[in-house]
């Protein structure tokens, strides 16, 4: 994830497997392995049918600190789920069939120590001054480390979420290399603001990193959001806009505001039924969302089949320039990696020296010792040294001429009184805030997994412009009483029961518009009578019995091992129509 256009593989650290909620505290970083490991599959979903004993269990495994699990119901192998939102996210729906799309969060990162009572909230809302498209983030306390978490709320396809930075377009010299360089160009988004960015079905993906920071001083560092004083102009006021943390010409504000906010850019991947979806989208800020997806297709590791790379990390130039602030290449050129102490110091992002302080060893004995005893020494230093006070260390301030470059504006107007926006009830009376650099994120350094993917540049979600600020002493409103959730509840029910009974004609209407190939017998039992009954969607193949899908648990075409999303029965073909393409 460290190149511009490189997406991490796996989903961020932050939250455990779908359905668990978060992880608990990160573990001590390991020492870098010399040669990369392959990536480690996803843990399969937990998925609950119709008279098992799991019946009130979410299928899909949404995590349940953002998604509150309402009902489901299962219809010819898809799960149709109704949700309440949590956190106040905002939500991209397809306007094609008004399902959702993805999801994202702003979520504050307790500090250690703080006591319950004193938790900091957070809520994205849309900005009743500005168009469908404005939202603004708020947190209800100054200088707060967030999170933003994104997920795709697709069953079978991948996305990918950036926010900030500028639109992706099609280049045609890289879009047919299957290897890193196919992130070069305008493929690329350096200037985005979340560092991981790519998003599997039903899983969260939390960016605690600032990716800004990163490309300008080669420094993991995690986010944080910093009110603008009162008075205080933006050095980004001459930068053109695009070239700011908040830049692109997606959702720009008018020169009086000074929420100048960061373009929030979403693409499905290239060719998938997903894309489909996304001619037409819109983003909102809704109570419920009701997602469909089938829990089979989750079962097992969703990587199967993509070109995912290993990726070691190398010493940048902005790390080597950000030597005197702890950067990686502090200390020479065996901080880089040359041996097992550079590796260690490139893994955890900090520098030689810096490692050498708190592990309290003796870098000239080290060099001596054999490679592997190295090793030993090293682990040994490592169980007993606190860590901690590497991940404490703020970082070094930015000098004046490069100040300007991590800002969270793009274009923000200089003559503009002093905490103008903060006064604004338009503004849900909040005050402008800068996304700054706060703790150094540990072992952020180590090896990668790079997605090798074509995402279709020009059939992105609607522009949406994310802006930030702090609100001193905001309030959510409490939760419903009994009696208005339980009303709220009935009502998204009943609402579940009709798309479920419309959902299935949608279906069936989609396969007649296609020619069905149809088997004389079933390629699983190899039996002719009764012939297949049941065709899958959506490659549309008539080559089964219902039965037979049951008990066998297909989750590909045995065909054409396209994803099944779908069992449709149909009418058995029979006759000289068998074994041929027909229409349904």
């Amino acid at each position: 994830a460290g190149r511009g256009g490189s997406q991490q593989a796996a989903p961020s650290a932050g939250l455990g497997p779908r359905g668990s909620g978060r992880a608990g505290a990160a573990q001590r970083p390991m020492l870098p392995s010399r040669s990369p490991q392959p990536p480690t599959p996803l843990e399969p979903a937990a998925t609950a049918g119709v008279g098992e004993e799991e019946e009130d269990a979410d299928p899909l495994g949404l995590d349940g600190e953002l998604f509150e699990y309402v009902a489901h119901r299962l219809d010819h192998g898809e799960a149709f789920v109704a949700y309440r939102l949590l956190e106040h996210p905002m939500v991209l729906h397809s306007l094609v069939d008004g399902l959702p799309l993805a999801c994202l969060h702003l979520r504050v990162v307790p500090r250690r120590g703080a006591p319950a009572e004193q938790r900091v909230q957070s809520l994205i809302a849309r900005r009743p001054d500005r168009g469908a498209s404005d939202f603004l983030g708020v947190v209800s306390a100054d200088d707060q480390e967030f999170e933003l978490v994104m997920t795709n709320l697709t069953a079978h396809d991948v996305l990918m979420f950036d926010i900030g930075g500028e639109s992706r377009e099609m280049e045609p010299e890289f879009w047919e290399r299957t290897d890193a360089s196919f992130w070069s160009g305008r493929h690329r988004n350096d200037r985005r603001l979340n560092r991981s960015n790519i998003l599997w079905p039903m899983t969260p993906n939390v960016c605690t990193e600032n990716n800004l920071h990163f490309q300008d001083f080669g420094e993991h560092r995690r986010l944080v959001l910093r009110a603008r004083a009162p008075g205080d102009a933006s050095d980004d006021a001459a930068e053109p806009s695009g070239t700011g943390a908040g830049g692109g010409s997606s959702g720009s504000a008018p020169p009086d505001d000074d929420f100048e906010g960061f373009p929030v850019f979403v693409y499905p991947t290239h060719g998938s039924k997903t894309a489909e979806r996304f001619a037409k989208t819109a983003w909102s800020c809704p109570e419920c969302i009701m997602v469909v997806g089938s829990p089979a297709l989750l079962d097992g590791d969703v990587r199967e089949g993509r070109n995912i790379q290993v990726e070691r990390p190398t010493a940048s130039a902005a790390g080597a320039a950000g030597g005197a602030a702890g950067g990686v290449g502090a200390g020479g050129g065996d901080a880089a990696g040359s041996d097992e102490l550079g590796q260690a110091a490139v893994s955890l992002g900090v520098s030689r020296e810096r490692l050498v302080q708190v592990l309290g060893i003796d870098e000239r004995f080290l060099r001596e010792l054999p490679a592997d005893f190295q090793r030993e020494v090293l682990a040994v230093a490592f169980q007993s040294a606190d860590l901690s006070t590497l991940e404490d260390e703020l970082p070094a301030p930015p000098q004046p001429s490069q100040a300007k470059r991590t800002s969270s504006t793009a274009s923000v107007d200089s003559s503009a009184s002093g905490g103008g926006g903060a006064s604004s009830p338009s503004a849900l009376g909040a005050r402008p805030a800068d996304v700054a650099a706060g703790r150094r994120v540990l072992g952020a350094g180590l090896s990668h997994s790079l997605l090798i993917e074509k995402f279709d540049f020009a059939r992105q979600a609607a522009a949406a412009t994310l802006s930030l600020g702090v609100r001193d002493g905001l309030l959510l409103r409490d939760a419903d009483e009994a009696a208005e959730a339980e009303e709220a509840d009935a009502q998204i029910t009943r609402q579940l029961d009709q798309l479920v009974a419309t959902r299935t004609n949608e279906l069936l209407e989609d396969v007649r518009s296609h020619a069905v190939y149809s088997t004389p017998e079933c390629v699983v039992c190899m039996e002719s009578s009764p012939p297949p009954d049941t065709v899958l969607y959506q490659c549309g193949h008539r080559c089964v019995h219902m039965k037979c899908v049951d008990s066998s648990r297909l989750r590909r075409c045995p065909m054409c091992r396209a994803p099944i999303v779908a069992l449709l029965p149909s009418a058995a073909a029979e006759g000289p129509g068998a074994g041929r393409t027909q229409r349904l």
